[in-house]
Formats: structure tokens, C-alpha cells, sequence
């Protein structure tokens, strides 16, 4: 009985839910229309009329299938036994590069007779593989009356083999795997491509990964998870076949943390099977697990944090919210989550993005058409360089989009009306070109001219029309009915300064929240301590920087300092290792912790001379304001939470950034209660 993908999909979605399906079900499960769903069962049941399985669709209960036990079990070994004549002709090229990678040498005809297809067809298949591989720098070498090789380092061919198999096994089938393997160690799984994984290191592997370490992968998400997890098993099976990994990789790139993690889930394993497991080969594990998105934001004062990257999540937050027209830079979470997903994106291995497009990925960008597109320019625009898979790109507009179910309130309130002369079919098309090309509208309304004096404008922040206005008190924009790209233009520079408008409102507000911190004084010692010392100070600008910064430093009070010179040394090396100067503003974070100081300090210093500085962009600033940040060497938990929150907060949002820049005392007092309240009232 021959099946084709879809059918498998089908049948196997029915096998697993005895109790029924309804057909809404299957359109999601697919991601198909209803009507494809009621064509491919019509096939389906004309496919299984001799196997003594019939489809029933029972009101209130949906599909099922009908049969004696033991046909139904015989359907189930058909359903998991994919021939390899019966792969696509993508999935038989993932094939042929998975046997080539892993392989020493290969004849065409032994790979013919694998994939069950002509010599030809292998042939044809090379082509597309050989040029896929070379975008990686990987090289098919084709040795007369001896046969096809691959040029590669061990490690380029794990890494690559591992995608390929992880982009051809589907999550549900992969997970449902490993749990059989725990009931049963031989237990078998009808599938090419995950046959080229032992079972015994597939389970071992999963067991390393749930083992002691199991709360480290609590925010990986599945398909993260599931490639980490063939990584291992096949690390496992290519050293037991004496494929090594003959190249040092330095541990120093790789965080201390992550390098325990490696030798912990490696230690494991070496402890269960007897295997030798060398320096290398751990530190490459461990550059897989630097890809993983379970570590939380770092502090400023660690030697990895990655300030430049805090910089791109915010211009990267900016541009999204420019081309949507949703406002997504108060969503501190979004900002959060972002940075660590990002930070562990760039630094996993960009291989061949092969996943099969799952339903529910695929539909975030049918749901999200605005995000997605945005994303891409945006993306773009700050990470120029940086590739980005279908996979990771669905995943980062999942954090827009829950910040949008999370906040709906950020969207711009911006409602356009469009006075026209020209009847309602212009004016429709009109309306429907304002929609495509300026999504930061939040509706449009069209009237005619004979009903311009029954409309109270103060309903919409922009007005546009086809005519002149005589009259009018509002500013309106003249605009064409064809509504030309200058035009387009100069309406989103309108809709961006009606954004600036409401900015500021927004800023009015926060400054003047009167938040009574002193009430929190009994649970927030830390926060109240940092809050008392707050202060904006006006001083003389010495003649560099560094002599500036030691001007200061002399002036604190010994309660927060042991020695003034140590503390000015350390701040300076901080300051001279790696660009301080916020993006398009005047001012800078110099911060350091160390051995020397006391209690956790921040406070501005306002400078009567500006000084050149570079900023983290890159560019340069001219620095107006000192933000000076210290703290002890060993700070507890609560301490770094708060002094993160206050660097965070002068990077992640315009706003904030301007209430630093120019912000009062009591302005920038204000700022920070409301981030330690809030951030209080989360936690409790």
C-alpha cells in the first residue's frame, strides 16, 4: 500500500487519538483548508479499502478509525515504515549528504542502492547537494574507480549532519521516539534519518540532558532542545567510531557556566557507557549549549556582558515599532527576553536551515504579516550580516506578538481620516492603499466633502484629503488619489511626530507618578539604600575624562568607598575596554564592581564642557552626563537585580534615555522607585 506524506500524516494523527478527531482539528494539525481535509480522506479511504481499516466520522466525535486490533496494529508498522524510495526529492538529497558526511567513502552505486533509485538519479541529486554543501565550504571529491568523499573537519560535518537530520524528523514523532526508548532500550523507529542515531546514544543523550541538568533547559523551547539532543547522540556515535574531533576549540569564547554544564551532561555519560571523552570534545559541546536560550540578562559588571548587543535589541525594538506602528519599546519583558534569545541566535552555528515548516511557525506569519515583514527589515538594518533562519525568524516575532497579546495598549492610537471629491470607489482605494503601505494607521474613515461639517475631527489625529480645505483649523495633508510614494513619505514623518507628541505626554506622566517608596522600606533595604544616594551634580570638567571621573571619585563619602584610587583605576580600565556612550544622546554608564566598594552608588554628574566619547554604535557622542555606577565585588542577588534595572533601563527605552540626558533630581528619583516598585510588585 502506497502513502504519500500527507496521508501518512493523517493516518498517524488518527492511530494516536482512538477517541476521535474533529475535522477543525485536522485543518490545524495540517494546515489545510477543510475542504483539502474532506479530498485527502475521501483518497485515504479509498486507499485502505483492502486492509480492513475503515474511517467512520462520528457526530460530536470526529474521525476515527475502524477495524480489528490486530489490522489496525498491522496499519500502524505500514504508517512508521517510510521506504526510502518513498522520500521527496529534497528529503533523498538530505539523505545522500547525511551518507557522504558521515561516511569515509561512497560509491554511487552503494548509494543507489540505499535510496532504492537509479545511478542516474544519484547522479542528478550530487549536483544540488555539492552546490548546498559548498555555501558552507564543504567539498564532494569524486575519485575515479574508487568513489565520492567529502572534504571536511569532523566538526563541520557534525555540525552539519545534526541539522540535517534535525530538520527532517518531526518534533512529535522525534519526542515520541525517545520516550518509547525509555520503556524500551530497542525499541525501533521506522524512519531514515533518525536510524543514523543509535538508539543507545539517543537515550543517552536525552537521559544526560534530563539528568541533574534538567532545570537549566526549562525555557528551551522543543525544536532547541531536539537539536541539542541529536547533537549529543551523534557526538557519541562518531567517537565510539573513532571520529574525533582533531582541532582545539578554546574555552576561552565560552562562559564558565556553560563549560560546567558541557562536562556535567559529557560526565554523565562518559560514567554510563565507559567512554573517553576529551577537553575538545566537551568544549565543542558546550559551544552548542552557548545557542540555548535558558540563561537569564547579565549583569553590566560582568566581563561578558555584551553591551553593544543591549544597544541592538533596542534599535532593533525602534525599527519594528517604526514600520508597524506598534509601540513596543515599554514593554520591558519583550526587551528581556529578546536580549537573551538574540544573544544565544548570534552565536549558534548558522547551518542549513532545513526544518520542515511547521504549522504552527508557518502561521505566525500569515497571523503576523506586519511583524514578519518588519522583522526582516529591521533585522537587516541592525544585525547586518548575521543570517537568519525561517525557524529563529518565527520565534523572535512570537516575542512581538505575545508582547502584543500582552499589552494591546501599545499600539499607536492613530486614526486617519480622508476627506475625498472623488466618490466612494476612489475613496476606497484610497483607504485600502493606506492600509498596505502605512500600517502604523490604526483605521481609516472616508467621507465625502458634503459631509466635512458633521465630522468632529477631534476623534482622529491625522486628517488627509484630495482638495484643498478652505477653512479648515486642523493641519491636513494634500494628497493625490493615486497616493504616490513621496506622499506615503511624508505621511509616516507626520504619524512618527504625532508618536513624539505622545512621548511626551507619556514622559509627563511617568515623572510625576508619586510613587511612596519609603512604604516598601521594610522588604527593599538595597533599593532604598541606592535610592538615598541619587543625585544629579553639577562639577567642572577636568581636562580628560579619566582626570574627571578621579574628580569624583575623590568627592564620595567613605561609607560608600574603602580607596578612592583603586576605585577611579578600576572605572577606567571599565571605560577604556569597551565603548560607554549611549547611542544619539549625551551621556554615558561608567561602572565597575570591585573589592573597594562598599555599598552599591549610582548618580549623575552634569559636566559644564562636553567630552568626545565613542558610543556603543560606534559613533561618536558628545558626553554631557556622567552616569557613574558602582558597586562591591560581592553583591547579593537583590543588589544586582536592581543596579540591572537601572542600566538597563538607560539603554532599553528613548524615554528613559531622556530623563537620564536631561531629567531633574526628583525626574530621575521618580524613574527608578517606579522600576524598583514595579519590579517588587512582580515578584510578589
Amino acid at each position: 500500500m502506497f502513502l504519500t506524506d500527507r496521508e501518512r500524516h493523517i493516518l498517524s494523527i488518527l492511530l494516536d487519538a482512538p477517541s476521535g478527531v474533529k475535522v477543525r482539528e485536522l485543518t490545524d494539525l495540517l494546515d489545510v483548508s477543510r475542504r483539502t481535509v474532506y479530498r485527502e480522506l475521501s483518497t485515504l479511504e479509498e486507499t485502505l479499502a483492502h486492509s480492513n481499516v475503515s474511517i467512520i466520522n462520528q457526530r460530536g466525535i470526529g474521525y476515527q478509525l475502524e477495524g480489528e486490533q490486530d489490522n489496525i496494529h498491522s496499519l500502524r508498522l505500514q504508517v512508521e515504515d517510510k521506504h526510502p524510495s518513498e522520500m521527496s526529492i529534497p528529503e533523498r538529497q538530505r539523505a545522500v549528504s547525511l551518507r557522504l558526511l558521515l561516511s569515509q567513502e561512497l560509491t554511487m552505486e552503494a548509494l543507489a542502492d540505499e535510496l532504492m533509485v537509479s545511478q542516474s538519479t544519484i547522479q542528478s541529486d550530487l549536483a544540488d547537494v555539492e552546490e548546498e554543501l559548498e555555501r558552507f565550504d564543504v567539498y564532494i571529491d569524486r575519485i575515479k574507480f574508487q568513489g565520492i568523499t567529502v572534504l571536511a573537519t569532523e566538526r563541520k560535518r557534525r555540525e552539519i549532519a545534526s541539522r540535517l537530520i534535525y530538520g527532517s524528523v518531526e518534533d512529535y514523532d522525534f519526542f515520541k521516539y525517545l520516550n518509547s526508548l525509555k520503556e524500551d532500550r530497542d525499541s525501533k523507529f521506522n524512519d531514515y534519518f533518525l536510524s543514523i542515531l543509535s538508539p543507545d546514544s539517543l537515550y543517552y543523550a536525552n537521559e544526560s540532558i534530563n539528568h541533574d541538568s534538567s532545570h537549566q533547559f526549562s525555557k528551551v523551547t522543543d525544536n532547541q532542545l531536539q537539536h541539542v539532543i541529536i547533537m549529543i547522540a551523534m557526538t557519541i556515535d562518531r567517537i565510539q567510531a573513532g571520529h574525533l574531533i582533531n582541532e582545539p576549540i578554546p574555552a576561552k569564547a565560552i562562559s564558565q557556566e556553560i563549560i560546567y554544564l558541557a562536562h556535567e551532561i559529557l560526565g554523565y555519560i562518559s560514567s554510563k557507557i565507559a567512554l573517553a571523552i576529551d577537553l575538545d570534545e566537551r568544549h565543542f559541546i558546550a559551544l552548542q549549549l552557548e545557542g540555548l536560550n535558558y540563561k537569564t540578562s547579565q549583569s553590566i559588571f560582568f566581563e561578558t556582558f555584551d553591551s553593544q548587543l543591549t544597544y541592538q535589541v533596542k534599535e532593533l525594538i525602534r525599527v519594528v515599532t517604526e514600520h508597524t506602528g506598534n509601540d513596543f519599546r515599554y514593554d520591558d519583558s519583550l526587551f528581556y527576553d529578546l536580549v537573551a534569545h538574540i544573544q544565544a541566535t548570534l552565536k549558534r552555528p548558522v547551518l542549513l536551515d532545513y526544518k520542515l515548516d511547521t504549522p504552527v511557525l508557518k502561521r505566525i506569519n500569515e497571523e503576523y504579516p506586519n511583524l514578519a515583514v518588519a522583522l526582516d527589515m529591521a533585522w537587516d538594518e541592525v544585525f547586518d550580516g548575521h543570517m537568519l533562519t525561517n525557524d529563529e525568524k518565527a520565534y523572535i516575532v512570537i516575542h512581538f506578538a505575545t508582547s502584543l497579546e500582552r499589552h494591546p495598549s501599545i499600539q499607536r492610537e492613530v486614526n486617519a481620516i480622508v476627506v475625498s471629491s472623488s466618490g466612494v470607489g476612489t475613496g476606497k482605494i484610497l483607504e485600502s492603499r493606506l492600509k498596505r503601505y502605512l500600517p502604523e494607521i490604526n483605521s481609516v474613515t472616508v467621507i465625502q466633502l458634503s459631509r466635512l461639517q458633521h465630522v468632529d475631527f477631534s476623534n482622529y489625529q491625522l486628517i488627509l484629503s484630495t482638495i484643498y480645505l478652505s477653512g479648515m483649523e486642523r493641519d491636513y495633508r494634500v494628497i493625490s488619489p493615486l497616493l504616490t510614494d513621496k506622499e506615503i513619505e511624508g505621511i509616516r514623518k507626520d504619524i512618527q511626530a504625532i508618536s513624539r507628541q505622545s512621548e511626551s505626554k507619556y514622559m509627563q506622566v511617568a515623572v510625576q507618578t508619586d510613587v511612596e517608596f519609603n512604604q516598601l522600606y521594610d522588604y527593599l533595604q538595597d533599593a532604598k539604600l541606592i535610592l538615598d544616594q541619587i543625585s544629579v551634580l553639577h562639577i567642572e570638567s577636568q581636562e580628560t575624562v579619566e582626570l574627571t571621573l578621579e574628580l569624583i571619585i575623590n568627592s564620595l563619602d567613605k561609607n560608600i568607598i574603602l580607596d578612592a584610587n583603586r576605585v577611579c583605576r578600576e572605572v577606567n580600565e571599565r571605560y577604556l575596554k569597551a565603548p560607554i556612550g549611549i547611542p544619539k544622546s549625551s551621556v554615558a554608564l561608567f561602572h565597575s564592581s570591585n573589592q573597594w566598594v562598599k555599598q552599591p552608588y549610582f548618580s549623575i554628574y552634569e559636566l559644564d564642557q562636553p567630552f568626545a566619547l565613542i558610543g556603543m554604535d560606534g559613533q561618536e557622542i558628545q558626553l554631557k552626563r556622567m552616569l557613574l555606577m558602582i558597586a562591591p565585588e560581592k553583591m547579593s542577588a537583590y543588589q544586582q537585580q536592581l543596579l540591572g534595572l537601572i542600566s538597563s533601563s538607560i539603554i532599553e527605552s528613548d524615554i528613559n534615555t531622556v530623563i537620564y540626558e536631561q531629567g531633574t533630581e526628583e525626574e530621575v528619583y521618580q524613574l527608578i522607585s517606579s522600576l524598583f516598585v514595579r519590579e517588587v510588585q512582580h515578584l510578589h
